[in-house]
């Protein structure tokens, strides 16, 4: 161009992106495949997440409150003036929270229907294998939603499913050397106090021909146990959540309960 006569073009771009992890920019030997699209699409980001996220990679909007805007909004809202002259690391749990914004606010219809699209589309090979195994094991379309909206809040992307939602298909493994401590009691003591639990629950069900658990009917039988057993009643939920999550975090247990059904959720009580 210049030694056509021709006004050389005003080349723009933003800033570098530099690695989360040790120095230098973003790089597929030092950060693989984080620095394609297509490895967020896999893992279930929604789609404006990610666009959200990448929007915000050396741009801000001129109001420092407004964080997620469609493509649409952030064509208009776009100038260069706001461009960060300055490198900027990039920050991977950005992109985690744009994720959950999006997601918690789907329907649950639409976030099974994201959840069946996505599935269709992973190109991953291992996760798209784990994401058809793990649907096989889905009992009804009904059953599933109710699972997703248990797994809601919890979601930064879809394949969290497989990890936070692997209980409802796998039973805790209670060993002899599994930990009770959260209950703040010994071992032989949560044993002992899972076998009374079993029956109190299993006395406490309101319904023999579709038989689930009320509110009320199920935190009044735990509290009164837990006073028999003289033990604090917070102590006692975790006991139960131990033994049928297999972890001290879940979604409301009484809704886990539900949705695994009264049989399983007796028997994960068995020792």
């Amino acid at each position: 161009s210049k030694y056509l006569g021709f006004e050389l073009p005003l080349i723009i771009h933003p800033s570098v992106l530099l690695s989360p992890v040790g120095k230098g920019k973003m790089s597929k030997r030092k950060n693989g495949d984080l620095v394609f699209a297509r490895s967020y699409l896999d893992k279930g980001y929604p789609a404006q997440a990610i666009l959200n996220f990448l929007m915000f990679l050396g741009w801000s909007h001129q109001d420092e409150k407004v964080n997620i805007l469609s493509l649409d909004e952030f064509c208009k809202a776009f100038n260069l003036e706001r461009l960060q002259p300055q490198p900027s690391k990039v920050d991977f749990d950005k992109i985690d929270w744009y994720g959950g914004q999006y997601i918690r606010a789907m329907s649950i219809d639409e976030l099974y229907d994201n959840v069946y699209s996505w599935i269709g589309r992973i190109q991953h090979v291992e996760l798209k294998a784990q994401a058809e195994i793990w649907l096989e094991r889905v009992e009804n379309h009904a059953h599933f939603k109710n699972i997703l909206s248990l797994l809601q809040d919890r979601l930064r992307k879809y394949a969290d499913i497989f990890e936070f939602g692997e209980f409802f298909y796998s039973r805790p493994l209670i060993t002899d050397d599994f930990d009770w401590s959260k209950t703040k009691h010994e071992n032989d003591e949560c044993l002992g106090a899972l076998t009374g639990l079993q029956k109190v629950l299993h006395d406490a069900v309101t319904n023999d021909e579709d038989p689930v658990w009320s509110q009320e009917n199920w935190e009044k039988t735990i509290r009164e146990y837990a006073e028999i057993c003289g033990w604090k009643a917070g102590d006692m939920f975790m006991l139960l959540r131990l033994a049928i999550v297999g972890s001290p975090f879940s979604p409301n247990m009484l809704e886990v309960m539900n949705v695994l059904g009264v049989d399983e959720s007796l028997n994960r009580l068995e020792v």
